[in-house]
Parts: C-alpha cells; sequence; structure tokens
C-alpha cells in the first residue's frame, strides 16, 4: 500500500455507484440525503481503451477492471475518499422478466408487516426463478437481479400497500427480472478485479425509472428507455405500477457504426461526429486527413440508422405497454442523436411535444449540486438513488444441498430465510407433530396424541447450526428436513378390543368395529343387555395409558400445531 492510499480515508456510508457501460465507465460519489435521497459530491467518466464490452455485457473482464480502476483512482484523488465498495447495476442481452402473481393466507395475523410483505415477495420471487428454471433446458443458469411490485390485493381488492392492514388473503404480483450468469459474473468479477466489493445490485432500468419515474408520476402512462451504447432499456409505469421492462440490443453503437461506415473513421472519432450540433461536421478520417461534412448531408446518411433505432425502441414500448403511451422519456448517452425523440414519437403514434430527452430539472430524489449532468447520467444517478433507499440488492450464491441458491443479502442471510428460499415449508425446517384425534365416548370428550416429529438436521460447513443462526456467501449448507410425526388414528376394535357383546353407534350410525375414528365423532357403546359400560371405560383407559408410553409431548391440538404462525401461499 502506497502512502497515498494510506492517507485516503474509508468510504464508510458514503455511496459509490457504478455504471459500467458499454462504451463509457462512470463513477458517482455520494451521500444519503434524508430518508430516501442521494446527495452527489463528485463524479468521474472514462471511456473504455478499446471495445471491452458488447451490448451490456462484459466481455473482457480485464481490460473492463482496468476501466474502472482509473476511475476510482480519480475520484480519489479528488475526494479523498477510498473506495471499497460499489453499487452497481445489471444489463445486457437475453434479459428475462417473468410476472408472477400468488396469494397468501393471513387470516392468522394481526397486522400485515415489513418482515411479512418480504417473505411474500421472496416466495413469489423464488416461484419465478423455478417457473424459468423449468422453461428452459438447463444449458444456461439465469439469476434474479431485481424485481418491481406490479400491484398488491387485500381480499381480492386491489391495494396500493399492504403494510400495517389485516384480512383474510394478500395477493402480490411482481415482475422479476432475470439475466444469464455470464453476464452477472462478469460485472461481479470486474469489480472483485478492481478491488471493489459490490454492495448492492439492481437492474439498469428499474434504477433508470427510480429517478425518472418517481411513485407520483406513475399513475401516468409513461415509458422509458434509457438508449445506452450497445442496449436499450425499457420501463413502462401506468396506474401507479410498473408495467413492465424489456430490453432490446439496439442502441446507439448502431449510428455509429453506420457513421464509421460513411465517413471511414474510427470509432471514437465517429462518437464525437454524432454529438456535434454545428452547420458542418468536423472529423479525421483513418488517415489523419481532417474532413468537413455538411450537416444536411450528415443527416441524410444516417437517418435510415435513427429510423430503426427509434422504430425498435417504439415496438418494445409497445410491446411492454399493450398500446402507445401517453408520453416517453429517453435517456442514457444514445438519446442525443438529433431526430431521435421525433422518430420515436412518430413510431409511438403520439406528439412529438410528449417525448423529451431527459435533463437535470426532470430527475428526482437527487441533488447533483451545480454540476452539469444530462441524459448520459440518469442510470448512474438512479443506481446511486436506488442504493440510497436500500432497494438495491447484494447478489449472495449459497450452496443448500448441493443446489444453487440466490440471496439478495448484504453480508448474512437467517438460515430460516435462506431455506425459505430454497423452497422448504415451514414444517420442513421446524417440524410438527402429528394431528391429535379428539372424539367423545359415551359422552365424554377423549383424545389420542399424534406422534411426535424427528427435528431437521441443519450443517453450514460441516458444523451443525440451530436455525436462529446465519450464513453467508459461499457457505455450504447441509439440511436434512424435519420428519413430521404421523396423525393419531384407530379403528374402534383397536380402541375397545375385542367386545362382541357391544353394540357400536358413531353419529347416531350403528357401524362395526373396524370403522376408523375420525376427529369429533360421538360414540355411543351399548351392551346388548343394556347393563352399564363399566368394562367399555376401563378398556379404553388401558389403551389410552398404553399410548401415553409413546409419546412424551403434552397435549397439542390440531390449530396449536398448525401453520398458523407462517404465511401459506398458493399459486394464483
Amino acid at each position: 500500500m502506497t502512502d497515498a492510499q494510506t492517507e485516503l480515508k474509508p468510504q464508510g456510508d458514503l455511496i459509490f455507484a457504478l455504471d459500467v457501460g458499454t462504451r463509457t465507465v462512470i463513477g458517482l460519489l455520494g451521500e444519503k440525503l434524508g430518508d430516501d435521497g442521494f446527495k452527489l459530491l463528485d463524479y468521474e467518466l472514462e471511456p473504455h481503451e478499446r471495445r471491452a464490452m458488447s451490448d451490456g455485457q462484459v466481455e473482457d473482464i480485464s481490460l473492463t477492471a482496468k476501466t474502472v480502476r482509473t476511475v476510482c483512482e480519480r475520484l480519489s484523488k479528488k475526494t479523498g475518499i477510498r473506495l471499497q465498495k460499489a453499487a452497481v447495476a445489471a444489463a445486457g442481452r437475453d434479459l428475462r422478466t417473468v410476472r408472477v402473481k400468488k396469494q397468501f393466507d393471513i387470516a392468522a395475523k394481526e397486522t400485515i408487516t415489513a418482515e411479512d410483505i418480504k417473505l411474500m415477495e421472496t416466495d413469489a420471487m423464488q416461484s419465478a426463478q423455478k417457473g424459468l428454471d423449468k422453461s428452459g433446458d438447463g444449458s444456461e443458469l439465469y439469476y434474479c437481479v431485481g424485481y418491481s411490485a406490479a400491484g398488491y390485493e387485500l381480499d381480492g381488492k386491489s391495494i396500493i400497500n399492504l403494510l400495517s392492514h389485516k384480512g383474510q388473503t394478500a395477493g402480490i404480483e411482481l415482475i422479476v427480472a432475470f439475466l444469464p450468469n455470464m453476464v452477472v459474473n462478469g460485472l461481479y468479477q470486474t469489480a472483485n478485479d478492481a478491488g471493489l466489493k459490490v454492495s448492492a445490485l439492481t437492474l439498469e432500468p428499474i434504477a433508470a425509472a427510480n429517478l425518472l419515474l418517481p411513485y407520483e408520476r406513475r399513475f401516468l402512462n409513461i415509458a422509458l428507455a434509457d438508449i445506452g451504447a450497445g442496449t436499450s432499456d425499457i420501463a413502462v409505469v401506468r396506474d401507479y405500477k410498473i408495467v413492465g421492462y424489456e430490453m432490446a440490443t439496439v442502441a446507439g453503437d448502431e449510428i455509429t457504426e453506420k457513421i464509421m461506415q460513411e465517413y471511414f473513421v474510427d470509432f471514437d472519432d465517429a462518437e464525437a461526429m454524432k454529438l456535434q450540433t454545428g452547420e458542418n461536421i468536423e472529423y479525421r478520417d483513418i488517415f489523419s486527413f481532417p474532413q468537413i461534412a455538411p450537416r444536411k448531408e450528415f443527416m441524410s446518411k444516417i437517418t435510415d440508422s435513427v429510423q430503426t433505432l427509434a422504430t425498435s425502441i417504439a415496438s418494445a414500448i409497445k410491446q411492454v405497454n399493450g398500446d402507445m403511451p401517453g408520453a416517453a422519456y429517453l435517456a442514457g448517452g444514445g438519446s442525443m442523436i438529433e431526430g431521435l425523440p421525433e422518430a420515436v414519437a412518430e413510431g409511438l403514434g403520439v406528439d412529438k411535444n410528449r417525448v423529451q430527452v431527459a435533463r437535470r430539472e426532470m430527475f428526482r430524489g437527487v441533488d447533483i449540486g451545480n454540476f452539469q449532468l444530462g441524459a448520459q447520467f440518469v442510470t448512474p444517478l438512479g443506481i446511486a438513488l436506488t442504493a440510497a433507499r436500500g432497494e438495491g440488492y447484494d447478489f449472495s450464491m449459497i450452496l443448500v444441498n448441493d443446489h444453487k441458491v440466490n440471496i439478495f443479502d448484504t453480508h448474512t442471510v437467517p438460515l430460516m430465510e435462506l431455506l425459505r428460499s430454497a423452497g422448504y415449508k415451514l414444517t420442513d425446517i421446524m417440524g410438527r407433530n402429528g394431528r391429535s384425534l379428539m372424539f367423545y365416548v359415551n359422552g365424554q370428550q377423549k383424545q389420542i396424541k399424534g406422534g411426535i416429529f424427528t427435528p431437521a438436521v441443519i450443517e453450514v460447513n460441516d458444523v451443525v447450526c440451530s436455525i436462529d443462526q446465519t450464513a453467508t456467501q459461499g457457505d455450504r449448507v447441509k439440511f436434512t428436513p424435519a420428519i413430521n410425526g404421523e396423525s393419531a388414528k384407530a379403528t374402534l376394535s383397536e380402541l375397545f378390543g375385542d367386545m362382541e357383546d357391544y353394540i357400536f353407534r358413531v353419529n347416531g350410525e350403528e357401524v362395526s368395529t373396524d370403522y376408523k375414528i375420525q376427529s369429533m365423532d360421538k360414540i355411543d357403546a351399548e351392551h346388548i343387555s343394556q347393563t352399564a359400560p363399566t368394562e367399555i371405560a376401563e378398556h379404553q383407559e388401558h389403551h389410552e395409558q398404553h399410548h401415553e408410553q409413546h409419546s412424551a409431548q403434552p397435549d397439542i391440538d390440531d390449530d396449536d400445531i398448525d401453520d398458523t404462525d407462517e404465511i401459506e401461499n398458493t399459486d394464483e
């Protein structure tokens, strides 16, 4: 460690948002503002030396990490802060989104807590993961990189927020986003090689939507297209809900490559030409000769590419929305090409004034001071805002019985939550005694207890642990589910023995001695000679004493052992 490094202050609670883009890397350093805002302290931007990424996916990890290190070093030098952890956002080709809706029984809950909502969302997310896994051929592993609540219901009626409510059933609808493991692992390895720990992960369109589409704007039907170099990220809102996300691998590079072909220029020179605003476009070709292209001629040569990009964006928006939206924001470096907003408006069929490139006065939830940041900074600012609100997820992978389980928690996760995320039910984890059998004999209440359960066994890295302990990324968890006790059962002959001189009636109906006793049965035993059934009572008492020897548990009603403390769920 150099003397300069030792003089740097630790990052502490400061937020470092890292946007690893296809063409550039942007780093923002700031602090949490109030309860849910972000205040920018400083930033750095650095283009990749050469094409290290494609369609938002890291392909050359070492080269991308080098660019990230450059950004970190410059920002540390400016601020005096040693950057150790970063909030990031994932993008890339082959985004999969799954819409899942689940119903939960909450009748036993006094009120719905934040933890209840989190558990319900986790269950729904896990169902989406399982559904995606089953739909594929198993050749590609997909990781959940974030989700958004598309709606909540309480007793069948739509509601904005379930917190603190009480009812019989709760419904949650989520839009869950998945990316291939290559995309996620490439991003994490890049951060690791640059000396950073990923502290929070989100999806790029989720981050951008948090900045430009805050809750109060989501009543309107608005689309957001964050147009980078390699991907165009789409998000659509209406009726206070996220309608959906989409990602198109058609973006600003399409236009840049067209300029390269038309004018024989390097990629960086084509990028610069794309953003020039004068009457004449000045550039140097690959032979280093200075050239001038009249703007009218320049625009005519790229019009088809601009139109292709606009058509792709408009088509993706309509696909997510189901129709044309009321308005649209364009963000990202690729949004600043002349004529693109008008072309998107035409493709959507809306007034051209309803499609605008994002600018700082449209941002919400951030204080950027005197920095002049525009559309190119929507995603990094959105990443920072998402991290400030605690809505990003730290992606951790833990093995449970040799199966990978995705956990979105920083540092540690309770074993209970881990096992629930792995698909185990509460009874698998905690165990339950068998159901008791309650019935009446000649008007007297009787009970046969259920069998005692065998407890679950949990081992973390070969060490036996209790359920209230935690696991962390990289741990190996071996779990042997509890074996539930058998429910009590008996026939009349098992309960009373060979008593051929008695007549048995159950709930008023005469039955044979092989009748299986049911819960709350009313059994009448009558001696054929009409004498008092003393012998019956004595025989029954002997049977119950024999059963007691095989059960050390106290009497437990069925209601006491039922899963009333868990939120049971079924797919809708």
